[in-house]
């Protein structure tokens, strides 16, 4: 169940919300729509707090039609905090994620210290899930990192410094701790603008900063029998390309893409405008349905900047 592992952080892309509200913390609420081979099987509601001293998540993604399938679920909800440095450097709190797999109920809570390290965890998957996806323990030595959802916030917060980048620049690393594993996110963003044409998926055409994101996995290696590693290993050697809409099916093994763009009327922030996710079961393609800012201390006066 990669597909269900990899939830947190792809839904992370496009979440988050809810910190103690400041005079300088903006608020911006969006919605996201995911599209799989063509169909929408997925729509995540989401709202942003993200201020001077601290940011937050707290997003809830509905399944839809054949995505049940594949996750054995129809709501996934995911929650995050932490506080920014007076050094701009993010410092997580907490995180947790709670839905169902197969009917039956998981919730996954960490909490950190100040200085990113685990204090607590609280991983309460079905047997069942355990027996099927095991993985190797992360050393306490390397049980650091960020949560999930800072990647987003770094991202949203400091697009790279697009303006000052070239097309050569090193790549920048992030350091993801999720209870279960240890990821180092490679983030590459082109200082180069893409135009967005609007589609039956997205109503919104517009300039976008292409970013790259690739994983390296640190600790939490999964355990495979050696059933499941043979298998692997002829899928690899027959694997051929498939023609026609089949194609759309195929697993996607490239990085996962993310285009930024600046939020009008909220100062420095972007926000994703599109996306391309990797699945086993083929790419998820991610769209901006809507999208509404304001100040968090006054959301009453919201303004809507782009719908469908």
């Amino acid at each position: 169940m990669k597909y269900l592992r990899i939830l947190p952080f792809c839904v992370s892309l496009f979440l988050l919300v809810g910190a103690p509200a400041t005079a300088n913390t903006q608020r911006i609420e969006a919605t996201y729509d995911f599209v799989w081979n063509g169909m929408l099987v997925s729509t995540a509601e989401t709202v942003t707090e993200l201020g001077e001293y601290a940011y937050s998540l707290t997003a809830e993604m509905r399944m839809r039609g054949m995505a049940k399938l594949f996750v054995g679920g129809g709501k996934t909800i995911f929650s995050a905090s932490g506080r920014v440095g007076k050094d701009g450097v993010l410092h997580p709190r907490e995180y947790e994620n709670t839905g169902n797999w197969k009917g039956n109920p998981y919730r996954e809570s960490i909490r950190y210290d100040g200085t990113g390290n685990l204090e607590n965890l609280v991983n309460e998957w079905p047997q069942a899930w355990r027996d099927k996806n095991p993985r190797e323990e992360v050393p306490a030595g390397l049980q650091s990192g960020h949560d999930p959802a800072a990647l987003l916030v770094e991202l949203m917060r400091h697009p790279l410094a697009l303006e000052n980048r070239t097309e050569n620049a090193a790549p920048f690393v992030f350091k993801v701790f999720d209870g279960d594993t240890v990821v180092n996110w490679s983030i590459d963003c082109s200082a180069t603008p893409v135009f967005l044409e609007k589609s039956k998926h997205s109503a919104k055409s517009a300039s976008a900063h292409e970013c790259s994101l690739s994983q390296h996995l640190i600790a939490g290696q999964r355990i495979l029998t050696e059933k499941q590693k043979s298998n692997a290993k002829k899928k690899k050697r027959t694997r051929r390309p498939v023609k026609g809409r089949r194609r759309q099916k195929k697993t996607y093994d490239g990085p996962l893409k993310v285009w930024m763009q600046p939020v009008v009327g909220a100062s420095h922030y972007w926000m994703p405008v599109q996306a391309l996710v990797p699945s086993p079961k083929g790419i998820v393609h991610v769209y901006l349905k809507n999208l509404v800012m304001a100040e968090a201390n006054s959301f009453k006066d919201a303004k809507q900047i782009t719908s469908r």
